[in-house]
């Protein structure tokens, strides 16, 4: 799965099912460290997205972002939209 694919699928409305079904796609594919750069994007939506889609793993598969753990950090300190920072602060709570 290629970023300008990633970035389309992200930049629509997003139910629990097709935030699944994404997850399991990049899960498949091995872009779950795309998936995660796109947490950070300019694009509110998509970067909301991508953090939704995060949430629906499982926690284990969270834990391959454990090394990260400092970059989460950074963005929930930074950003200035409250539905992401609420996203990543429950991926770190998982953690």
């Amino acid at each position: 799965m290629e970023r300008g694919e990633l970035t389309k699928m992200l930049s629509s409305r997003m139910g629990v099912d097709a935030a699944v079904a994404l997850w399991n796609e990049v899960l498949k594919t091995d872009t779950t460290d795309l998936l995660f750069s796109l947490c950070a994007s300019s694009d509110a939506v998509v970067a909301r997205n991508a953090a939704w889609v995060l949430t629906q793993s499982s926690d284990n598969d969270l834990a391959m972002f454990l090394h990260r753990q400092n970059e989460i950090t950074d963005l929930v300190l930074q950003t200035p939209n409250t539905s992401l920072r609420r996203l990543l602060l429950s991926m770190l709570f998982r953690m």
